[in-house]
């Protein structure tokens, strides 16, 4: 058993530092409140939106030279929490926050797929979290109900929901020009269509 496993079993309260010394570079771990919390293993579905939506949004990223987009390899530090967002981005101006082996402080927009076994730890935990560090953006991709619920931070600290335009289509503030359809993610014909998505987002002509 690995040391974040045991850490985890046992209900070992962590600092981030104590958490940054036994954590591998293949554990799917985060450190919330002093408690180590490992995820399950991810379903087939949850890697194959993940994979698109990391697709899509780094490509926008880089064709307009916007900053930088993390996967679930990249660990964020809020202060004593230390969080591993499925997939995020951070602006060419806060490129300062990046530290050798993880992002100090937020990030500006940050992504979650909805955890089967612990929703209230991304509905809840880490949506007040994230809102009170300072992560601009925060976007929810519910599998089970196949729903997208981004939020955009206010200046009172608080998330506010972004409501998508008349034809369905929810727009990213922090990234200027990106936007999501739910039919990309759940298309009728069952197949996920990266190229498509591009294409609708002028990244591919």
């Amino acid at each position: 058993m690995s040391n974040v496993l045991e850490a985890a079993r046992y209900k070992l309260k962590l600092t981030p530092e104590e958490f940054f010394e036994i954590v591998g570079e293949d554990d799917k771990a985060e450190l919330i409140d002093g408690e180590v919390i490992v995820a399950s293993p991810a379903g087939v579905q949850h890697g194959c939106i993940q994979r698109f939506l990391l697709t899509i949004l780094n490509l926008f990223v880089r064709g307009h030279q916007l900053g930088e987009v993390f996967g679930e390899q990249i660990a964020m530090r809020l202060g004593q929490n230390v969080f591993i967002p499925d997939i995020s981005f951070l602006t060419n101006a806060h490129q300062d926050r990046l530290e050798p082996g993880y992002i100090q402080g937020p990030v500006d927009l940050a992504l979650e797929l909805v955890s089967p076994d612990d929703p209230d730890r991304d509905r809840v935990r880490k949506r007040t979290a994230y809102a009170q560090a300072g992560v601009r953006e925060y976007w929810l991709i519910d599998l089970q109900s196949r729903q997208i619920t981004p939020y955009r931070l206010e200046p009172q600290g608080q998330y506010t929901p972004i409501a998508p335009d008349e034809r369905g289509y929810y727009h990213s503030e922090v990234v200027p020009g990106f936007f999501l359809h739910p039919d990309w993610l759940w298309p009728a014909s069952g197949q996920l269509d990266e190229f498509a998505a591009l294409r609708a987002l002028g990244v591919l002509a």
